[in-house]
């Protein structure tokens, strides 16, 4: 599923309305060749009515049974060009025909169509009166025309497929504008989505998206305050329990449970000390009003402070100064808890603590020998979590890692793993750079 590419919304109604247009345009087409059909339908049919009408008129001023030769010239004069006329007695017998648009062929009563010969008849009070034109020239015209219109139709209908995925992104941009904001909110930091929006629905959806960051930054804000109160109300009752025990004597046997109980003791009051500074790095730092530290300065005092086995080998590689705002005390603990993560769980060997430069950023990296098994190497993050081999190697919480990636995230910044590469480990504290000076660097 997560592998799956998902339908996009623009690319749908880019092909719903391409769609849509090309038959908008198919049926305008169809609908335009019937009704072009029809009006010239009409105007023939009205074109041999009044040619009909005519030859009756005519053929009622002369005698009853007119001279073949008058009756002809006669049909003839009244005939418009491209229709016939054909005159017929009572029986059907033909008498006359102009000979204008060929031959009409029987006698007719009304409109009817022969092939591409299209006839209309009517009946006189002697005669037979049949008039026909042929529509080859009006087919050839309709079928230009309908030609023609489908050219644009399908012209129109490529330029609305090739317009509409563009059309469609730029309609949907305030959505994805919208999409980007809320990615970009830190939970916890009160932020919220931003500006209104003009679109009633995108406001309905902005709308509903901070009151949800509300309500989560509240939650959030309750579950830390718990943590640091539980955390600090813990300390002292912890701290008189070990005054007390301490101060009970004995011998043997008693002495080895003071023991015991005074280990327990120290490790509840560790793990109080652990969940009050995890509680802390939840806040998001204020970079504009923070204090600029010296990162490079903070590295060289947590080495000095860890005690180095005799079968470890540290090596040094700091600038003079790496520049950046934010709490010292939080950022101290960061490198102190990644230095020894690499003696705790590391392979004898080299631990190697340097700084670089990647554009604005500053770069720490805590490299050691060893390298955890891939099939933890994606939960070292989570809180709590420690693995078999880590549990019997050294003590701890498994809150180490997972407090420096948040003292990180709330300088605005990140903590990497990169492990596999030579069999080593490596944990990259990155933050945005204020300042870098290379004047007194020293790879030692």
């Amino acid at each position: 599923m997560g592998g799956m590419t998902r339908p996009s919304i623009a690319r749908r109604v880019a092909w719903v309305q391409s769609a849509v247009t090309l038959a908008t345009l198919a049926v305008v087409v169809a609908a335009t060749s019937l009704a072009l059909g029809g009006v010239l339908a009409r105007r023939t049919d009205a074109a041999l009515a009044e040619t009909n009408r005519r030859a009756v008129w005519v053929l009622s001023q002369l005698h009853e049974t007119p001279e073949l030769r008058v009756l002809a010239r006669e049909i003839d004069e009244i005939c418009p060009a491209g229709i016939s006329v054909e005159v017929s007695d009572a029986t059907g017998r033909l008498l006359v025909a102009s000979d204008r648009a060929g031959a009409v062929g029987r006698p007719a009563v009304g409109c009817e169509d022969r092939g591409r010969l299209r006839v209309c008849g009517v009946r006189s009070e002697h005669f037979l009166v049949t008039a026909g034109t042929d529509l080859s020239a009006d087919i050839m015209d309709r079928r230009r025309v309908i030609l023609a219109l489908a050219l644009v139709a399908a012209c129109a209908g490529m330029l609305v497929v090739a317009a509409s995925g563009a059309i469609t992104r730029r309609a949907l941009r305030p959505l994805s504008a919208l999409a980007a904001r809320v990615a970009r909110i830190e939970p916890g930091t009160g932020q919220h989505v931003g500006a209104q929006s003009r679109f009633t629905e995108l406001e309905l959806l902005r709308s509903r998206f901070d009151e949800l960051i509300a309500r989560f930054d509240a939650a959030l804000a309750r579950e830390r305050r718990l943590t640091a109160q539980a955390s600090h109300e813990l300390r002292t009752p912890l701290t008189v329990a070990r005054a007390e025990i301490e101060s009970l004597a004995g011998n043997g046997e008693e002495r080895e449970k003071r023991e015991r109980a005074l280990a327990a003791i120290d490790h509840l009051s560790e793990l109080a000390e652990t969940l009050l500074w995890f509680a802390r790095s939840q806040a998001q730092i204020d970079l504009e009003s923070a204090e600029v530290v010296n990162l490079a300065d903070l590295a060289r005092a947590q080495l000095t402070l860890h005690t180095v086995p005799a079968e470890w080998h540290v090596v040094r590689d700091l600038p003079d100064e790496a520049l950046v705002r934010g709490d010292p005390r939080l950022l101290s603990r960061v490198i102190g808890n990644l230095i020894d993560n690499a003696f705790k769980y590391g392979s004898a060997g080299e631990v190697r603590v340097s700084a670089s430069r990647s554009g604005a950023e500053v770069r720490i990296a805590v490299t050691n020998e060893g390298a955890p098994s891939l099939d933890i190497s994606e939960r070292l993050f989570e809180p709590f979590f420690r693995d078999t081999q880590a549990i019997r190697r050294a003590p701890g919480f498994g809150l180490g890692l997972p407090f420096a990636r948040a003292v990180a995230r709330a300088h605005g910044g990140e903590l990497l793993f990169d492990a596999g590469r030579d069999a080593k480990t490596a944990f990259v504290l990155v933050l945005p750079l204020v300042h870098w000076s290379e004047l007194e660097r020293v790879a030692e």
